[in-house]
């Protein structure tokens, strides 16, 4: 998984946080998917489509 390489080169990488946010929103586990978007979420509060994937549960 391309996302998990990217979060080990750097575990501050929104856009992987949030697409594994979204992976796992897709895969119906919405507790991964919601810690993924969090975390998405501090560090880029501007992104539109983590701010959609936390207001409507991925």
């Amino acid at each position: 998984m391309h996302h998990c390489l990217a979060l080990a080169a750097d575990p501050r990488n929104p856009v992987a946080l949030k697409n594994l946010g979204a992976i796992f929103g897709k895969e119906g586990d919405s507790l991964r998917a919601l810690y993924y978007l969090r975390r998405s979420y501090e560090i880029d509060p501007q992104d539109p489509q983590t701010v959609y994937g936390l207001a409507f549960g991925c």
